[in-house]
């Protein structure tokens, strides 16, 4: 275990502590265990960001799905260990082309960019079938919106597609507003309608890997319903509408709940920024594991008039808002420029000190 490269008798002639910020050392895995060095008020600014995310607009009972620390973990772990990650998203709710509501995409995005900024190596995994989906993920490079051509994995309603996964290649898989099964198999919105037909199989994918040390799965959703939130069932069952119908029984190692998903991706993104920023934490990189190259902040975070761009052209791709249905500049029946625009504003003035 690698905690610091100088001895605690040592440091004050190494480094001069009227500058340089306290260390803290956190335990980001109690099961294997693995700890982390960065600074106490990057800490701070981790906690800031997830408060910044856990606010509850739409009002479906955040406050019980939340895991205090778990965002940290999520951020620490994928700094420190993430060499191949794949994401899953793609929420399908619709009877027509995009069959996706547009929630977690745009957070699917910002995941690939950061995890891109940091030489890691992203692989999206979407439905068979997915092509509004696929075809949005494909052109996201010449968009911008992205560091690198970044391939898709298909997975079929049974279980194509499967055995890329299961290969070993990837360090993390992140769901991110991916729907779970519920207890009796199937498939549910949060209004508790049943849309098993247009489910495909990685749930599978997550069960594989929970059976696997090697691989760290990650859970990001915002109702109950979604991948990872098995790890909250009981309290998803007890306090959210339909809970009882809807609640995800699929699990996760660690799961970040928030407002809308989507934040949870930009959050993401805004705390490894922060710790690539961190001389504490750059220092354990550099000297523990070997890497460093401390990015700027718009190669992980998109700035406002981006992030604009992003939406708008999502809207154009034609994907819909999960709760009105409404083809328009809206994620989960709230206004972007009202709302999303003021989470991403928020997350930027946290980490850009």
């Amino acid at each position: 275990m690698f905690v610091s490269d100088v001895l605690s008798e040592d440091v004050p002639k190494m480094i001069q502590s009227a500058v340089y910020p306290k260390p803290k050392v956190i335990c980001s895995d109690t099961l294997k265990p693995r700890y982390v060095s960065l600074a106490e008020n990057v800490l701070s600014q981790l906690t800031d960001i997830e408060s910044v995310i856990t606010v509850d607009p739409g009002q479906r009972g955040l406050q019980h799905l939340l895991i205090p620390g778990e965002f940290t973990k999520v951020c620490l772990d994928l700094s420190t260990r993430a060499k191949t990650v794949g994401i899953l998203l793609g929420f399908p709710i619709f009877d027509t082309e995009p069959v996706e509501e547009n929630d977690g995409v745009a957070g699917a995005i910002y995941l690939a960019r950061a995890l891109n900024a940091l030489d890691v190596e992203v692989y999206f995994i979407v439905d068979e079938g997915a092509n509004r989906l696929t075809d949005c993920l494909s052109k996201c490079k010449s968009k911008g919106f992205v560091h690198q051509n970044n391939p898709f994995i298909q997975v079929g309603a049974n279980t194509e597609g499967l055995a890329d996964i299961s290969e070993g290649k990837f360090t993390h898989l992140i769901a991110i507003e991916r729907p779970s099964p519920a207890a009796d198999g199937k498939y549910y919105t949060m209004r508790a309608r049943d849309i098993s037909h247009s489910v495909g199989s990685m749930a599978e994918i997550f069960r594989q890997a929970e059976q696997d040390p090697n691989i760290t799965t990650i859970g990001i959703g915002d109702g109950g319903n979604e991948l990872g939130m098995g790890k909250v069932r009981e309290s998803v069952k007890s306090n959210i509408p339909n809970g009882q119908t809807i609640a995800a029984d699929v699990t996760s190692d660690y799961l970040i709940s928030c407002g809308v998903s989507n934040w949870g991706g930009q959050a993401v993104a805004a705390g490894l920024y922060a710790l690539q920023a961190c001389p504490v934490h750059s220092r354990y990189r550099r000297r523990a594991i070997g890497v460093h190259k401390p990015p700027p902040l718009d190669d992980l975070l998109l700035n406002p008039e981006r992030d604009l761009e992003l939406h708008q052209w999502l809207t154009e791709l034609g994907f819909r808002d999960g709760c009105s249905g409404k083809n328009e500049l809206s994620v989960d029946g709230l206004d972007y420029h009202e709302v999303h625009a003021k989470v991403l504003r928020d997350l930027i003035k946290v980490v850009d000190v």
